[in-house]
């Protein structure tokens, strides 16, 4: 008799990629890079855009967590987030080099939190960007806000990253009578006429965030 073949596990970064296919806002055929062992720390995917590839999105603070996790007590958060500004976060691999992206819980009147969650120049850009974000001419996408796109060679930061869904909600309380697609075509539209504080332009990026619960691994 033959002796059977044990099965082999899948590591959590193959296992995100063919949840991403299966899930169907990617085709196999599309090159969705993704950084080795922060699977977990997935968002979701950009909207293709003119000019712009399909890009995979990952938090930053989830990724420092998990990297502290398999430290071992070797690493605390702060050094944890040193490596992956130097080692991940400005590593340009192509086109579609990941998104990062920090998260929108800083507030003005947050010190306590802000100083423990990053390092000090991140702080001090953090904190001058998430004003911007009062100066927007369509404060209504606010609440959509998912937060910031570090920036990397060949591809600006500071971009504000919208979730594509809450958005549409938003958009589409204010005009009630459109469909969805007329909602969703506006909307586009109109992040190309986002601007900072300085009056800057300001080209967003749109995710398309999982179903809940969909980010399952054996």
């Amino acid at each position: 008799m033959k002796a059977k073949k044990k099965a082999t596990r899948l590591s959590k970064d193959v296992q995100l990629l063919n949840l991403i296919v299966k899930w169907g806002k990617a085709t196999a055929r599309e090159k969705i890079m993704i950084p080795d062992g922060f699977a977990q720390a997935f968002l979701g995917l950009t909207v293709k855009q003119p000019g712009r590839p399909r890009l995979a999105v990952f938090e930053c603070e989830a990724m420092g967590a998990i990297l502290v996790a398999g430290s071992e007590g070797s690493m605390d958060y702060e050094e944890a987030r040193e490596y992956l500004e130097f080692n991940t976060y400005g590593a340009y691999v192509g086109k579609t080099t990941p998104l990062y992206v920090e998260n929108d819980s800083l507030e003005d009147d947050d010190e306590d939190a802000e100083e423990k969650a990053l390092p000090t120049t991140q702080r001090e850009y953090l904190k001058d960007l998430y004003k911007t974000v009062m100066a927007f001419e369509i404060k209504a996408l606010r609440p959509a806000l998912l937060g910031w796109a570090g920036s990397v060679p060949g591809r600006s930061g500071g971009s504000p990253v919208f979730d594509l869904e809450k958005a549409l909600l938003v958009w589409g309380k204010r005009f009630p009578k459109m469909s969805v697609k007329k909602v969703r075509e506006a909307l586009l539209e109109v992040g190309k006429k986002l601007k900072d504080s300085e009056g800057d332009s300001i080209r967003p990026y749109w995710v398309l965030r999982p179903p809940k619960g969909w980010l399952k691994f054996k």
